[in-house]
């Protein structure tokens, strides 16, 4: 089986009329496997108290979970060039030492499980960088579900 080959994976429970077949599953990690989001908050928090920044409040950070590091803190914080560089390199060694913090939601390893013990091909996407979100699977104990981990 090829993830450009339309029959259903081996396995596949049977789709409902008229639904194409189950060939392969893509999921993203942050939100989707893990509720990360409190995790990546506290970061941009202490990242910006150590740049001696005041920090939003939780509710402002939030709106920075999803879109590139240098994006939000350019937009919460105003930060270009250097200033950002070094927000995002304080960000990262806060978010390394507590990415393994942030839980697998309820159901998930089961669901990721039963996929590929069905012959499902599943891959995982993220913005994140690939080194650390297959650091993630593995401690979580999916790394071996998926065929392929992007970054």
């Amino acid at each position: 089986m090829t993830l450009n080959d339309p029959s259903p994976a081996p396995g596949a429970p049977p789709e409902p009329d008229g639904a194409p077949p189950v060939t392969a599953v893509l999921l993203d990690l942050d939100g989707t496997i893990t509720d990360s989001a409190p995790i990546i908050v506290e970061c941009f928090h202490l990242a910006l108290v150590d740049l001696g920044l005041e920090a939003p409040g939780p509710e402002e950070l939030m709106a920075l979970v999803g879109p590139p590091l240098n994006e939000g803190f350019r937009l919460c914080a105003g930060l270009e060039g250097e200033a950002n560089a070094r927000a995002v390199a304080r960000y990262r060694e806060h978010y390394r030492t507590r990415m393994h913090r942030a839980p697998v939601y309820e159901g998930m390893p089961e669901l990721v499980r039963s996929l590929h013990d069905a012959g499902v091909p599943l891959a995982l996407a993220t913005s994140k960088r690939e080194s650390l979100a297959r650091q993630i699977i593995e401690r979580a104990g999916l790394g071996p579900c998926f065929t392929a981990v992007a970054g």
